[in-house]
């Protein structure tokens, strides 16, 4: 029997070894190995874990060989590999890496080497390679008449199986006879397999492909060892109906696998691949309208399945989608149509993996990265925390950005630093990243977080040294607008401002009465650019406040209006608020905080780009510090500030005036200047202008110093 036949036999008999014993231990190779090979053995060896990639750099040969000359090598390479600079050769063959597959290599020979050579660069598919070895004697020189080559299994459950010319031993009394298995029979009866193991014959079809409820057992679930009656077993079994089944089975697997011909099930049907690629099809379309639903944040659901997001869109697209309206028409009674809610959550749950495994694959093909966390109470009142990784990219043009990615929530029960450092340690795991690899951590400056001893940043400290802790520079500044507001003058103004906002916004009554005089205001409608309504102060974001206050500011006549009729209908909040506005000290702290504030919000979104690094965010605080100084020293801006307020007031009949100044003053400033504009120079624009340029100072720009490295990146120096 040629080494052909060999082969064959071979792909058979792997899953035969599968059945018949228990696996055997895996043998890891070390680079340069020298492996002696013992006869008649069964054994793996493995060059790398399988799971991490293997080291770069490397230049190894492994060399496997055998002492005696009358047994072979039976072997199987499956590499794990990315070709290219890449390089896995056998007995210094061509290359045979194959990226992100295993495609198995077979040899028979006496002796074999194995030869790799790695690159500098590491990625998943780079995960060395596996050998499967068998040895046994070698008759593939003896006449046709004589026995067949020893064929032996290879597999992770293997049991030697021969062909013929096994040693003469097992001998079996019958009788007053010994019988002994005889070679003839094996080549009478191509299908039989011997088992060393056992001391018994297989068919190697019958054992593979015959059903598990067969009634036919024989040389399958049964072995024989009756050597007297083997001949008429043997012929019984070869002319049984199932035997034949087998034989066609296992001729087709081969032909399958060796992609010559298609299934059997796609031969007898002949639409079942058109079917295939139908559902594919279908499957594909209701997976496109969950990502657009996804992308534009429409909710898939409706008040019922029928009217719902998802099926009106479906039904939309299947009017250019024969195929997709096909399916929705014909499939009313059919369970496999696809669009239920069960089958919605399960496509938008494995789009979420793919996008997060997406996310992941490229962060880990980076050196290193960031982790960005926070903590916030969700609609249900429980406490979540998000957690989004920061890391170098390749754009389609192979440029290196800087993305930032959101990678889960994860419910806190505790706000305490231990609590939260767990939560964020178990999900990188989960994610199977290395804490190692972080290099910064950035967070808000609660003691919870920030704490210099039993902080987050502090324990993620303590497990990498090399994660830096950076307080969020946005954060930072929306602080320094929280400190450099608590003017008394300030705080007054922003309360009233959000009562009369909530006012508006939630009654009809106060809503309505703010529209109609707004529609008899043209010039207000101008200032308003289209907005209609009063806009609330944000509680936590204070640079959008400056919104919030640039509407109100502009309003200001059509609210003083709407209170003052509501006021002569009775309504005694309308008459309290109408009192708290219509005070100079109002105004001007209106004037004030909406000019000061609003200086800091193209900083504010400046800090919450991506691309961004601490060096530009310095450099763009001191660029508004500079523009806060030189107002300071600009009486032109003070002037027209004041001047500003000056004829709101007048429309209003609200003179300008200082408040009362008394001997001893605790609770506000008690400036001993008569002239109103100096006085809220002083006393207001001045202070929070102060306020607010040493608050950046000290929370944003005063690190400066760690930063100064960063100046050694060539694109940060300005080289002509």
């Amino acid at each position: 029997m040629r080494m052909v036949s060999t082969l064959y036999t071979f792909q058979i008999l792997v899953v035969v070894s599968m059945v018949l014993r228990p696996s055997h231990a895996v043998i890891q190779l070390l680079c340069g190995s020298n492996i002696n090979l013992n006869p008649s053995s069964v054994a793996t060896y493995r060059f790398g874990d399988y799971t991490n990639p293997y080291p770069t750099g490397l230049s190894c040969n492994f060399d496997f060989s055998l002492s005696d000359a009358n047994e072979k090598i039976l072997f199987q390479v499956f590499p794990k590999c990315t070709s290219g600079a890449d390089v896995l050769k056998i007995n210094n063959g061509g290359n045979q890496c194959c990226p992100g597959c295993e495609v198995p290599i077979t040899d028979l020979s006496n002796a074999f080497q194995v030869s790799l050579t790695t690159d500098s660069t590491s990625g998943p598919d780079e995960l060395g390679f596996v050998i499967r070895i068998a040895t046994g004697k070698d008759e593939s020189n003896c006449p046709t008449s004589s026995p067949s080559p020893i064929i032996v299994s290879v597999g992770s459950s293997p049991v030697i199986i021969t062909s013929p010319g096994f040693p003469n031993k097992y001998p079996r009394t019958f009788g007053k006879k010994q019988k002994r298995l005889q070679s003839s029979w094996l080549l009478t009866y191509p299908w039989m397999r011997y088992s060393v193991s056992t001391d018994a014959l297989y068919c190697a079809h019958c054992v593979l492909f015959s059903p598990r409820d067969c009634k036919e057992k024989s040389f399958s679930k049964t072995p024989i060892c009756d050597w007297k009656n083997l001949p008429s077993l043997a012929k019984r079994h070869e002319n049984s109906a199932q035997h034949q089944g087998c034989i066609l089975s296992g001729n087709e697997c081969i032909r399958i696998k060796a992609e010559k011909s298609s299934s059997i099930a796609s031969l007898i049907s002949s639409g079942h691949k058109i079917k295939v690629s139908t559902n594919r099809h279908v499957l594909e379309k209701i997976i496109e309208v969950i990502l657009l639903c996804g992308r534009q944040n429409i909710p898939l659901r409706g008040h019922v399945e029928e009217r719902s997001n998802f099926i009106a869109i479906l039904h939309e697209k299947a009017k250019t989608d024969n195929i997709l309206a096909d399916h929705l028409a014909f499939s009313a009674n059919s369970r496999a149509k696809y669009t239920s809610p069960d089958i919605q959550n399960e496509l938008i749950e494995l789009c979420g993996k793919e996008i997060l495994q997406q996310i992941i694959d490229a962060c880990k093909n980076a050196m290193c990265f960031a982790i960005i966390a926070d903590e916030c109470t969700d609609k249900a009142t429980k406490e979540q925390m998000s957690l989004c990784l920061r890391f170098l990219d390749y754009d389609s043009n192979n440029t290196i950005i800087i993305r930032e990615e959101f990678v889960g929530f994860k419910h806190a029960e505790s706000v305490k630093g231990a609590a939260v450092t767990n939560i964020i340690v178990n999900l990188l795991a989960e994610l199977g990243l290395d804490i190692g690899k972080i290099r910064a951590q950035c967070y808000d400056g609660a003691a919870n977080m920030a704490g210099k001893y039993r902080g987050v940043q502090a324990r993620i400290f303590q497990l990498n040294p090399e994660a830096h802790y950076i307080h969020c520079k946005a954060h930072a500044l929306n602080l320094a607008l929280i400190h450099s507001s608590k003017d008394v003058s300030v705080r007054n103004m922003m309360s009233t401002v959000q009562e009369i906002a909530f006012s508006f916004d939630y009654s009809a009554k106060t809503l309505l009465s703010f529209f109609e005089e707004l529609s008899q205001n043209e010039m207000a409608k101008e200032k308003l650019e289209k907005r209609t309504k009063l806009r609330t102060l944000c509680e936590t974001r204070w640079s959008s406040r400056a919104d919030s206050l640039y509407t109100f500011l502009n309003a200001f006549p059509v609210v003083v209006s709407s209170l003052e009729a509501l006021k002569e209908d009775n309504d005694d909040k309308a008459a309290k608020y109408l009192d708290s506005i219509l005070k100079f000290d109002f105004i001007i702290a209106l004037v004030v905080a909406e000019h000061l504030i609003s200086t800091t919000v193209a900083l504010s979104n400046y800090f919450q780009k991506p691309e961004l690094d601490l060096l530009e965010a310095v450099k763009e605080a001191k660029i508004v510090v500079e523009r806060l100084n030189n107002e300071r020293g600009d009486q032109n801006v003070w002037a027209t500030l004041f001047e500003k307020a000056e004829k709101i007031g007048e429309e209003f009949e609200i003179i300008p005036r200082i408040p009362r100044l008394a001997g001893r003053q605790r609770h506000r400033l008690n400036h001993p200047i008569h002239d109103p504009s100096e006085y809220w120079r002083v006393s207001l624009y001045l202070m929070f202008l102060d306020h607010l340029v040493t608050e950046i100072s000290t929370r944003v720009i005063k690190n400066e110093g760690r930063l100064t490295t960063e100046n050694l990146i060539p694109s940060k120096q300005d080289i002509r």
